[in-house]
Order: C-alpha cells, then sequence, then structure tokens
C-alpha cells in the first residue's frame, strides 16, 4: 500500500479495488518509466572507496594538526 500511494500516487480506494495482477503491472510500468532506476544511489566501485577513504584520512589528519597547533 504504501508504494501504490506514494509512489504510484493511488488513492486508497484505487489501491483497494485493484487486483495483485493490477497492482504488479502498475509498479512494473512504473519502473519501466523510471528506466529501471530506483532511486538508490549505484554500489561504490572500490577504488571510489578507496578514494573516499584516503579523503577522509586526510580530513582526520588535518583535524588532528590544528587541535595540535592550536
Amino acid at each position: 500500500m504504501q508504494d501504490a500511494l506514494g509512489v504510484l500516487g493511488w488513492s486508497p480506494e484505487t489501491f483497494w479495488r485493484a487486483s495483485l495482477v493490477e497492482y504488479f503491472a502498475a509498479i512494473r510500468g512504473w519502473n519501466d518509466h523510471q528506466h529501471g532506476k530506483s532511486g538508490k544511489p549505484k554500489p561504490m566501485t572500490r577504488d571510489e572507496f578507496d578514494d573516499l577513504v584516503a579523503w577522509d584520512q586526510k580530513r582526520i589528519e588535518k583535524l588532528r594538526q590544528k587541535q595540535a597547533h592550536g
């Protein structure tokens, strides 16, 4: 029901009157319309993860140096 009302924009009446087949067809149609996008970010690659970790380590080191000096 959450997907029907929140994603598809159906009213409660529409949801309760729809068959399970109609509901799944509507979800598939919405997914096709979104070109397979789920709203979720793509999984991070190992290189992206390593870059993020390196950036974070540099940020932490700068904070430590700042605290040490003052």
